[in-house]
């Protein structure tokens, strides 16, 4: 018996509600307006900034050997954030909430 590839790679009739509402959601990122579902680089410009790492999220074993050029690759595509005056004296917890309520 074969099987069209559509068929291989379409949604279970058994999914439930709401797990068919957030597949569709997932993959309808060429038609919404909003987040695509991209990845945005941001940082602070100074030399010793780090950018998220995917080493610490990736569950692909086979994806491990590139970790490290994705992670320069987004500090190269960064886009540079200026930090609000006393950024580094705050505590964690509120350097990220000032940092997201900046670049969001």
């Amino acid at each position: 018996m074969v099987i069209a590839s559509s068929t291989v790679w379409s949604a279970s009739a058994s999914l439930s509600s709401r797990v068919r509402r957030l597949r569709e959601e997932f993959f309808s990122f060429y038609s919404r307006d909003y987040f695509r579902n991209e990845v945005r680089p941001y940082t602070s410009g100074l030399p010793w900034d780090v950018v998220w790492s995917p080493h610490n999220w990736t569950v692909a074993p086979e994806l491990y050997p590139f970790l490290s050029a994705y992670q320069d690759s987004l500090l190269a595509a960064a886009e540079r954030v200026e930090l609000p005056s006393g950024f580094w004296r705050e505590p964690l917890v509120v350097r990220r909430a000032l940092f997201f309520r900046t670049v969001l």
